[in-house]
C-alpha cells in the first residue's frame, strides 16, 4: 500500500486470491525495488494514516469483498 501516481483507490481495486500486502514505513514508504511491477493500494483519504490502521482497513476491504463475491 503506497500512494503513488500509479496506485489504484482501494474502492476499485482487486484482491489477488493468493497475496502479499506490504506496507510503507510511515516515514519513507515502500523501497522503489519493491514497487516494481506490483499492484499499488492507495486508500482515498483526507488524513494520514499510520501503517496498522491502513494494513487494518485493507484487510477489512479485502474480507468484505470475499464475502461479497460468496453471496
Amino acid at each position: 500500500m503506497e500512494q503513488t501516481e500509479d496506485a489504484k483507490l482501494l474502492e476499485t481495486a482487486t484482491h489477488p486470491k493468493r497475496a502479499i500486502y506490504i506496507l510503507g514505513a510511515e516515514d519513507y514508504g515502500v523501497p522503489v525495488e519493491l514497487k516494481r511491477g506490483h499492484q499499488k493500494v492507495q486508500i482515498d483519504t483526507p488524513m494520514c494514516l499510520n501503517a496498522a490502521s491502513a494494513g487494518s482497513i485493507v484487510m477489512y476491504d479485502r474480507h468484505l469483498k470475499e464475502r461479497a463475491a460468496r453471496a
